[in-house]
């Protein structure tokens, strides 16, 4: 869902008639949040073909066990610090993809909008005041 949004926003028509600069930070948000959703995908399809793979192998909680901790001096498994990272990867790609998007919608907006320019229409400064009153 987060792809269709990032290419659907690649179609809207006033993207092209920003300034330079906007337009590039927007480009590089965007298609940063295309990648590292991608990477989201990607990680936790592999996670959950491991898991089904490992599901048919005799005695699989033992090794998943083993795999992911180790026993500490009470005999007590405690979880190994990269596996907590990997397993979370997934995730945190996602989350981090998001907020590229939405950063890059921000940028679209005030820039659009001209929110932070001197020249402001009275729709411009409406946006201006919903983001002083919202964003604080």
């Amino acid at each position: 869902m987060l792809t269709a949004a990032v290419v659907g926003g690649f179609t809207w028509p006033g993207l092209a008639e920003l300034p330079a600069v906007a337009y590039t930070m927007i480009r590089v948000a965007w298609y940063s949040s295309l990648i590292l959703s991608i990477g989201s995908v990607a990680v936790g399809v592999q996670q959950s073909v491991f898991l089904m793979r490992l599901h048919c192998v005799p005695k699989y909680h033992v090794i998943l066990r083993d795999i992911l901790g180790v026993r500490d001096e009470t005999q007590k498994y405690l979880p190994r610090d990269h596996q907590i990272i990997l397993w979370q990867l997934a995730v945190g790609l996602l989350e981090v993809s998001i907020y590229s998007w939405l950063g890059g919608f921000v940028v679209f907006v005030c820039a659009s909008t001209r929110t932070f320019q001197k020249d402001q229409s009275v729709s411009d400064q409406l946006v201006g005041w919903a983001w002083d009153e919202f964003a604080s």
